[in-house]
């Protein structure tokens, strides 16, 4: 089972609390934009839930 992640882009502020926590799904470019695996795997879900929640914007949703 996969989940998928969406970013509202104009709420991110590209604070980097979810690429603090789970790099392996979020990072940025070269240019300081964000950059994110759209679909998960069901043993990352946990991981990304606890970054959707540390997003001081709530600018990443979660889609199971």
């Amino acid at each position: 089972m996969t989940a998928k992640i969406s970013v509202d882009r104009t709420a991110c502020q590209r604070q980097g609390a979810c690429a603090a926590h789970a790099p392996e799904i979020f990072s940025f470019d070269e240019a300081g934009e964000l950059i994110f695996r759209s679909e998960i795997d069901a043993a990352e879900t946990d991981v990304a839930e606890d970054a959707v929640f540390l997003c001081p914007t709530q600018a990443i949703t979660l889609t199971q």
